[in-house]
């Protein structure tokens, strides 16, 4: 195998096999053994969560929570135009296409963060990889999203950060998800 073949398997595993960094609160009611979510449920039995976690600059910081009977929660943080907490509605059609979006990017097969550790590659002479972490003290300004769905006991989370390029799916998820919710009255974005 060639040295620049070794090198993009290497690369494609590194960006797809990142292990799990979750900043994301957790709840032990919800089933994660389970890796497929349910092939029959109601839609009421859905929640779908989005946080905007920001940046080390102006990013927003906010909550949304949107459930399938149509209520839905926003909670303003930081850089934000609402502060506060504010009660959704969300159209039945409207969540149904935010639900098809999860399914369209095959989120319930996505690595639970796609925010990956910086490594430093370096290959010898010989063509032997070593990989060695960099050190903690590089910061990446950059925005981060997590994304949540939880249907009925099954739930599965992903964690993303703008600067990996991998995750732009999640984000355009993210977008669906602010429209759906009209999110931009109050968020000012």
């Amino acid at each position: 195998m060639g040295r620049a073949t070794l090198l993009a398997l290497f690369m494609a595993c590194w960006m797809n096999c990142s292990g799990t960094v979750n900043s994301a609160p957790t709840n032990p009611k919800w089933d994660r053994s389970a890796n497929t979510p349910p092939g029959s449920f109601k839609l009421v039995d859905v929640e779908i969560e989005m946080r905007r976690l920001g940046c080390l600059g102006r990013c927003p910081v906010y909550t949304v929570i949107l459930k399938g009977d149509g209520s839905g929660v926003y909670e303003g943080t930081k850089y934000v135009k609402t502060r506060g907490r504010q009660s959704l509605r969300i159209e039945r059609e409207a969540f149904k296409a935010v639900l098809q979006g999860f399914y369209d990017i095959h989120f319930f097969t996505l690595t639970d963060s796609d925010v990956q550790s910086v490594n430093e590659v370096s290959i010898d002479s010989l063509g032997q990889v070593t990989v060695k972490d960099v050190p903690e003290q590089i910061v990446l300004d950059d925005d981060e999203i997590w994304l949540s769905v939880r249907i009925g006991a099954y739930h599965k989370e992903v964690h993303a950060s703008a600067f990996w390029l991998t995750s732009s799916d999640v984000w355009a998820l993210g977008r669906l998800i602010d429209r759906a919710a009209g999110t931009g009255k109050l968020t000012g974005q």
